[in-house]
């Protein structure tokens, strides 16, 4: 039977980056920046559930036809990862040229594109493409090998040293940052997806029969456990409120990850726009920029309904644009079968 949750969670969890970029209430007033600190401390889960879900389909692909699979699942992400960031080369391009800007001296180098697309991606958000390549590429080599529980320990020892990499929450004022670290899919995209990977291979979500309540309480309280810990290295040690990810996180996805996995249609109203998570994680920069300008003719940035609307009307933009992409090959589709 399909699992709709899995679907459901990531939609969620697009929106919690949604919330993240666009700094939901933040340039408000101090009520709002608390606000947007909170929403911001919980969403940090959004990405490690990514990498956690594609990690957990990996055990059945991998045991039916590793290799081919590997290679067709790398070449996909990397042709995704291609043309969505030559979209955004040729938008900021565009953008920079019609304000009269400047653009970077390296944004013609080949060199600084080939880093970018087997690395930290060729647009901000985009890092999780080639983190994505990274990782799988990390667990397939110790698959081969039959050694994918040494590797997710590796992987936590890797992930567990980049929380105290430069910007992240464990780099205090009194600390050393470990630059060496950054976020990427050897510290971060490796490890959860070894996660996913360990949790299907055992089964683990069969072992684990907690009932509804039960498990909304364990996740409700690691949520709260996660801002609580941000908070205590922001406020006393004054480290970074730009920081990724946290110890909680990893049992916070892991939670999260098996109770999609038992409960099969946590959110069924969600079913009609629960496919769209990867569409709104990719384009949400690009219709944020957008729709910025056109409300800055009209709204205030640090007026109230900016704030309000502004966070919605990404989300919901993205929705009608591909919802008419879907429509439209739909009926095209029909159209052939006619003829």
């Amino acid at each position: 039977m399909k699992n709709n949750s899995l679907n459901q969670i990531k939609f969620i969890a697009s929106i919690f980056v949604v919330f993240i970029h666009t700094s939901f209430f933040k340039n408000y007033n101090k009520l709002g920046y608390i606000f947007d600190f909170i929403i911001d401390s919980t969403a940090r889960f959004g990405v490690p559930i990514f990498f956690a879900i594609s990690g957990y389909f990996l055990y059945e692909k991998f045991k039916k036809n590793q290799f081919m699979y590997y290679l067709n699942y790398v070449k996909k992400i990397l042709f995704l990862h291609l043309w969505v960031g030559l979209s955004y080369k040729i938008f900021t391009y565009f953008d920079v040229l019609l304000n009269n800007g400047k653009l970077p001296s390296n944004f013609f180098n080949f060199h600084t594109f080939t880093k970018q697309l087997f690395s930290y991606g060729l647009y901000l958000h985009l890092w999780f493409l080639p983190a994505l390549v990274i990782a799988v590429s990390l667990l397939f080599i110790f698959k081969v090998f039959h050694l994918e529980e040494l590797g997710i320990l590796i992987a936590l020892i890797l992930h567990i040293l980049s929380m105290f990499g430069s910007g992240e929450i464990y780099v205090t004022a009194h600390s050393i940052p470990m630059r060496f670290l950054p976020r990427t899919g050897i510290t971060i995209g490796f490890f959860y997806v070894s996660l996913g990977y360990i949790i299907s291979k055992y089964g683990i979500n069969e072992k684990i029969n907690f009932s509804k309540r039960k498990f909304t309480l364990i996740i409700s309280s690691l949520f709260l456990i996660q801002l609580i810990e941000r908070s205590y290295f922001v406020i006393k040690y004054k480290a970074s409120q730009g920081s990724n990810y946290f110890t909680t996180t990893i049992f916070l996805v892991f939670f999260i990850l098996i109770f999609a996995l038992n409960y099969i249609d946590l959110f069924p109203r969600l079913n009609k726009v629960s496919s769209y998570s990867l569409e709104i994680y990719l384009w949400h920069p690009l219709i944020m920029t957008i729709l910025h300008k056109i409300l800055m003719d009209y709204l205030p940035e640090n007026g109230f309904i900016y704030n309000l609307i502004f966070t919605p009307l990404v989300v919901f933009t993205i929705l009608f644009i591909f919802e008419i992409v879907k429509f439209s090959k739909k009926s095209l589709d029909n159209y052939h079968k006619k003829l």
